[in-house]
C-alpha cells in the first residue's frame, strides 16, 4: 500500500489528537492533590477554625489519663451521632479545643469564641438586617461550637443572644458545643455555698444553665497545662 504525504500528515495529525484528548483525560496527581488540598483548606477556613487547629484529630490526642481516656471516648461518640450539648470545662491547655476541633471537622459547622459573636452582633446593628443574619447562621449551622464562654462579664445584650441562639437550637434539635475555662459552682473550690467569680453561672442566665442539663454532658478536664508543658521542655525548662 502507498502512502502520499497528505495521507501520511493527515494520519498523524489524528493520532496527535488522541495523544492528546488521552492526556487530557488522564489525572495529573500533582494537580489532583492540589486541588484536594485546595477544597480542604476552604472547608476548614469555612468552619473559622485557627489553622493551629487543622491537623488536630482523635488519633493524634494524647489521652494520657483516664479522666481524658473517658473524654476522648465521649468526644468520638458525639461525632459519631452529633445531638445535645456538649459543655467542655476546664483550665488552659486541657485538651478541650483539640477534642472540639476534632468533632468540629467530623461532622462540619462552625466555631467562634463568644467575644467574636459579641462584635459581630455588634457591627451589624444598624437595622438593615445584617443582625439577623449573624444569629441565623449560628441557629442553623450544623454544628455550632462557641469558645471562650464567660472570658469577660457579660453584657445584657451578649446574655441575650447566647440565650436565643442555644433556645433555637435546642428547638430545632441542632448540636451545640459551649467551652469555657470556668467551673460549675458546685464544683468550686471555695466551699462557701455562695461560689466564686469563676463560677460560670455568673456569666450566663438560668435558662442556659438549665437547657445544659437537659440534654446535654458536662466534661470536666481537671488535668494539668498540657501546652504550657510542652513549652517549657522545648525551652529546657522545668515544672515543678
Amino acid at each position: 500500500m502507498k502512502w502520499d504525504g497528505e495521507e501520511v500528515w493527515a494520519t498523524l495529525g489524528r493520532i496527535g489528537r488522541l495523544i492528546e484528548t488521552r492526556e487530557e483525560d488522564s489525572p495529573d496527581p500533582v494537580a489532583e492533590k492540589a486541588k484536594a488540598e485546595a477544597a480542604r483548606v476552604a472547608r476548614l477556613r469555612a468552619m473559622n477554625l485557627g489553622k493551629i487547629f487543622w491537623d488536630k484529630d482523635f488519633d493524634g490526642f494524647e489521652a494520657y489519663s483516664k479522666e481524658l481516656s473517658s473524654h476522648l471516648e465521649t468526644a468520638r461518640n458525639f461525632a459519631a451521632n452529633p445531638s445535645g450539648k456538649l459543655v467542655m470545662l476546664g483550665g488552659n491547655g486541657t485538651g478541650k479545643n483539640h477534642l472540639a476541633a476534632a468533632i468540629l471537622k467530623t461532622v462540619g459547622g462552625v466555631i467562634y469564641t463568644a467575644y467574636e459573636i459579641g462584635v459581630n452582633l455588634r457591627n451589624a446593628y444598624g437595622g438593615n438586617g445584617r443582625e439577623k443574619d449573624v444569629l441565623d447562621e449560628l441557629c442553623s449551622a450544623r454544628l455550632l461550637v462557641i469558645d471562650e464562654i464567660g472570658r469577660s462579664k457579660g453584657q445584657e445584650a451578649d446574655l441575650n443572644w447566647l440565650s436565643h441562639v442555644i433556645n433555637k437550637r435546642h428547638e430545632g434539635m441542632l448540636p451545640l458545643i459551649l467551652i469555657s475555662n470556668r467551673h460549675m459552682r458546685a464544683d468550686c473550690p471555695e466551699d462557701t455555698g455562695k461560689g466564686c467569680r469563676k463560677c460560670l453561672e455568673n456569666y450566663v442566665d438560668d435558662d442556659v444553665i438549665s437547657r445544659i442539663f437537659e440534654d446535654g454532658q458536662v466534661m470536666k478536664f481537671t488535668g494539668a497545662d498540657w501546652r504550657g508543658k510542652i513549652g517549657m521542655e522545648k525551652h529546657g525548662g522545668k515544672r515543678e
